[in-house]
Parts: structure tokens; C-alpha cells; sequence
């Protein structure tokens, strides 16, 4: 299962479009007598190149493979996606507790919002970011909550190479919190280190105060339609 159909040389549509409309902009702006010169334009075609735009909201579509919890459960652990660094077995508990609602051949629309993005929006800080804050900016784009099946199925489906176009190591699902052993809300995210190259999957505070001081995380939702 893959996110997207790959048009050419290894682009996938996602980046192919994303591409386009970032040089359609930044072509408008020198059009209309840009003052940083051609210095600043050939730094932005570089980073644009290289994927480091954490900025633009990704959609990609994810399908259903009838997984249960037990299945989800023994898939990260045979393929080494359990946060082994922290509490591999509360992971594995929560997934069993979440009373997952399981489905086959069902495709939705998802979309990852940029943790800068919403910090702009919102005129706060990175580091004042809030579960709060970032509920209300998918609210006003009328995005919805995902299922937690949803945000498992991200495993399957987001690349390496993805998350490298999209500038972002922690994809962190939206999802209705499941609640741990100390009645705590908690959250699945995907964790994509591409230094190291480790990957991994956990459960993270899902606090409506809790604060999510970095640039690098994307906010798994649902489209609408």
C-alpha cells in the first residue's frame, strides 16, 4: 500500500503537486519585484527541492486491511515499530484496550497539518502549542477526528521518503484518546528519525494542555467528503 501513485523519476503526485505549487508562488513573487534578489530565490528552489517545507498541509489516502488489535500488535512488533526505548508492553495493553473498530477495503482521505503551521495560525510559539489549539485549527478547516484504525494504517503507507519531502519526524494521530492504566489520555504517534533511521510507534500524552514544543510534528487527521 503506498500513499501515492509515482508519476516520475520516483515523485510521487503528493510531491509532484506540492512542488509545482510552491515554484507557482515563489515565481509570482520575483514577477512582482521581490527584494531579496537571486540569492534568496536559488536558496528557496534548493529547500523546496529538498523537501525541508513543513509548512503545507499532505493528504494522502489510506485502505483498510481488516487488522485486528492482536494483528496490529504482532505487524509493529515483527517489524520492530514498538518503541522498544520506553514501555513496549503498555503500548502493546493500550492497543489491546482500544476496542478498535476494524473494517476492510474502506478508504478515507487523510491529512497531516504541520505543527508550524498551526503556531502561525494561532500567533503562538512552537513551544506553546497545545492539543487545544491544534483541535480548534483542524475545526476551522473542517478536518475531523481520525480513527485510531485510521492512524495505524499510516504505518503502512507513509515512506521514508515522504516524511523527509514533508520535513517532519513525529506523526501524531488526532484520534479519541484511549485511556491508560492511570486513566491518562494517550495517542498514537509514528515516530520517523531519519538521522538514525529508527521508526517506531507509541502512545504519548494526549492532554488537552499537553505541549508540543517542536517544528518537526504533523497532526494526523480526516478530510471530509
Amino acid at each position: 500500500m503506498t500513499a501515492t501513485v509515482a508519476v516520475a523519476d520516483g515523485i510521487t503526485d503528493a510531491q509532484y503537486g506540492h512542488f509545482h505549487r510552491k515554484i507557482d508562488d515563489l515565481t509570482r513573487r520575483v514577477r512582482n519585484g521581490h527584494p531579496r534578489g537571486i540569492g534568496w530565490v536559488n536558496h528557496e528552489i534548493q529547500r523546496i527541492a529538498e523537501g525541508r517545507d513543513a509548512e503545507i498541509a499532505h493528504t494522502f489516502l489510506v485502505t483498510s486491511n481488516g487488522f485486528s488489535a492482536e494483528d496490529w500488535v504482532r505487524f509493529l512488533a515483527e517489524s520492530a515499530a514498538l518503541d522498544i526505548t520506553s514501555d513496549t508492553h503498555e503500548t502493546s495493553v493500550l492497543l489491546r484496550r482500544a476496542q478498535l473498530r476494524i473494517s476492510r477495503h474502506v478508504t478515507h482521505r487523510l491529512v497531516i497539518l504541520p505543527s508550524r503551521t498551526v503556531a502561525r495560525e494561532c500567533g503562538v510559539r512552537i513551544a506553546g502549542l497545545t492539543y487545544t489549539a491544534v483541535q480548534e485549527s483542524a475545526l476551522r478547516r473542517s478536518y475531523i477526528k481520525p480513527t485510531l484504525e485510521d492512524v495505524l494504517l499510516v504505518r503502512l503507507t507513509i515512506s521514508d521518503e515522504d516524511i523527509k519531502w514533508m520535513g517532519l519526524s513525529h506523526l501524531v494521530g488526532m484520534h479519541d484518546p484511549i485511556m491508560d492504566a492511570s486513566n491518562r489520555p494517550r495517542v498514537l504517534v509514528h515516530l520517523h528519525d531519519l538521522t538514525t533511521r529508527h521508526r517506531c510507534a507509541y502512545f504519548h500524552d494526549g492532554s488537552s494542555d499537553v505541549n508540543w514544543a517542536t517544528s518537526a510534528v504533523g497532526f494526523v487527521f480526516r478530510m471530509t467528503g
